[in-house]
């Protein structure tokens, strides 16, 4: 588990986790969660009202302005992205291979630089997934990267026609690209496949046979 517990500005208390399978709020299910669907779709919370009807939405992205009102994002291998401004806004991303490609983070940048507001004031933080050395892809993913717009995260691995994909290291560069400084980014160290012990993998579970279903939570909160 990492937790993250800071000033947001002058103004509010942020705390967040990544977490393994086992979820620390005192009460997942009543944080605001979408069904998640390997998109680049992004929901905006303004109001109460708001929150009601994004709650349970195909999509991959939540930005939210209420205090006091987590938000979740459950992975198994994808990236969990969380994000934060001090004017009172946090965000939630969910970036599979599919999401990082269509550039969900991207989007949510643009959304918060749409208000007016200075991206180098962002802080952002990529969680576990599964690591660069332990994603292999064939040319039907890895096209979806050129290195024009994603940086280095590709490089050929030993069978043919396959590489290995850094979906942190694709996210890390598109939030720099942005404005979004180096000081603010982290990038969290663990691998999801490389720790079945603490963070739920698909690909181990698969490939060593095992039935186990579960999601790692990440989730951000401010007041």
């Amino acid at each position: 588990m990492e937790k993250i517990n800071t000033n947001l500005g002058n103004k509010f208390k942020l705390k967040a986790a990544f977490e393994g399978k086992k979820s620390v709020l005192s009460d997942p299910e009543e944080a605001c969660q979408l069904k998640q669907i390997h998109s680049n779709i992004i929901y905006e919370i303004h109001s109460s009202q708001d929150l009601a009807q994004v709650r349970g939405k195909e999509g991959d992205g939540l930005l939210s302005y209420l205090p006091n009102r987590p938000l979740l994002i459950k992975t198994a291998d994808c990236v969990p992205i969380l994000l934060a401004h001090p004017q009172g806004i946090i965000g939630a991303l969910h970036a599979g291979w599919r999401g990082s490609s269509q550039q969900i983070l991207s989007l949510a940048l643009k959304k918060i630089e749409a208000l007016s507001l200075d991206l180098k004031e962002v802080k952002l933080w990529i969680g576990p997934a599964i690591a660069f050395s332990c994603y292999e892809v064939g040319e039907e993913v890895a096209k979806h990267f050129p290195e024009a717009v994603f940086g280095p995260c590709l490089r050929p691995a030993k069978s043919p026609g396959k590489y290995y994909l850094g979906l942190q290291e694709a996210n890390y560069y598109l939030a720099l690209k942005a404005g979004v400084p180096k000081s603010n980014l982290y990038l969290s160290p663990h691998c999801t496949f490389c720790e079945p012990q603490d963070y739920y993998s698909y690909r181990w579970a698969k490939q060593n046979h095992k039935e186990e279903t579960a999601r790692n939570h990440s989730w951000i909160v401010f007041n």
